[in-house]
């Protein structure tokens, strides 16, 4: 349990870690950062979004739930269709089943914001039929 709140908070703060290799975002997250082909396939793979709202689930702590909307948000906004990292199929593939797992956990919350919802619906259906 502290390893899922020390992941959780590390998000909560932009920084992410994949392969031992720990970046923080400043600002916005840079979705084409300097790092290696795998890293950012990472980035855009969305394993970490579990982390956040599984916590959300436990701990019924909205931030948690606020900054996983966040990160979904600005990811769409970021990366236009069939452009990027993201799009790679592989990738596209395992995000979608990470965001509909989180949609699963924080749904009460994701609900409460119909325009969002709605947002990362048109998303999924897109990246599912891409």
């Amino acid at each position: 349990m502290l390893d899922l709140y020390g992941c959780a908070a590390a998000l909560l703060d932009n920084r992410f870690a994949f392969f031992h290799r720990l970046r923080k975002f400043e600002v916005e997250i840079d979705w084409e950062p300097p790092e290696s082909s795998a890293w950012v396939q990472e980035l855009h793979a969305f394993d970490y979004a579990l982390d956040l709202a599984l916590t959300h689930r436990i701990s019924g702590e909205e931030v948690y739930a606020r900054h996983l909307r966040y990160l979904l948000a600005h990811w769409i906004a970021s990366n236009p269709p069939t452009r990027g990292t993201g799009w790679l199929l592989g990738v596209a593939a395992r995000r979608v089943r990470n965001w509909i797992l989180a949609a699963d956990l924080a749904r009460g919350e994701w609900e409460r914001d119909a325009e969002f919802f709605d947002v990362v619906c048109g998303s999924l259906a897109l990246q599912s039929t891409f």
